[in-house]
């Protein structure tokens, strides 16, 4: 037992000690949801460089996400949704990181000021559309 303890531990200390956690292979998504558990959307994260794609850690893994998933997520918390971060792999979901939204922003995926004003449309007094998704999720929560 001492051994198995001994041995979990190093496991443990290495992987902080390169900062990263090994990846589960299986699809990644950022999913937002209401103060009371229900589904609100999601956006999918990749775990390799894709063109249009922007390097992020979450919770000690890499990832390549969207700046508008970034965007979204930022939206979300600002409205009271909750969000994390789960991985779908062998027909089972698991979330893998509590609250995303606190270790990235626009502001950290390295982003000039301008782009990140573009993005949250600041000074250009722009209106965002909502999904139709959206609209139907919040006409059940009013209930």
């Amino acid at each position: 037992m001492r051994r198995t303890i001994t041995v979990a531990l190093s496991i443990l200390w290495s992987a902080a000690a390169f900062g990263q956690v090994k990846m589960v292979p299986g699809d990644y998504y950022i999913r937002s949801q209401s103060q009371n558990g229900n589904f609100i959307g999601y956006h999918r994260l990749l775990t390799r460089p894709e063109p249009g794609y922007v390097e992020a850690s979450y919770c000690n893994r890499q990832f390549w996400v969207r700046k508008t998933t970034v965007l979204w997520t930022e939206k979300e918390v600002k409205a009271g949704r909750n969000l994390v971060i789960e991985v779908n792999a062998e027909s089972a979901r698991k979330v893998i990181c509590q609250n995303p939204n606190k270790y990235v922003t626009l502001d950290t995926i390295g982003l000039d000021k301008r782009e990140i004003e573009r993005l949250r449309g600041v000074g250009a007094g722009v209106k965002t559309t909502r999904g139709r998704l959206n609209h139907i999720s919040e006409a059940f929560m009013k209930k």
